[in-house]
């Protein structure tokens, strides 16, 4: 991963400020999932992807030169506030 220094969209205009389910996940295990599935897709391109699946997050990365990458991650589900 690396930091781009850009102008981006407010998140908050396209997050739901209410969700049904929050998923926690740990930091250092997230981070390497990500850094695992990037390896497929270096460009500005690349599409990258989160997914709850049960109590996993699936986190995919696609890139049309590249191919795509999936890895999966234990997550733990909490009530909503």
């Amino acid at each position: 991963m690396r930091l781009l220094d850009a102008d981006f969209p407010d998140y908050r205009q396209v997050v739901p400020k209410e969700n049904l389910l929050t998923a926690t996940v740990g930091r250092d295990a997230f981070a390497d999932v990500l850094r695992r599935v990037a390896v497929m897709a270096p460009d500005k391109v690349a599409q990258r992807e989160a997914l709850l699946l049960g109590k996993q997050l699936e986190v995919s990365s696609t890139s049309p030169d590249q191919g795509e990458a999936r890895d999966l991650l234990e997550r733990s589900t909490k009530a909503p506030r």
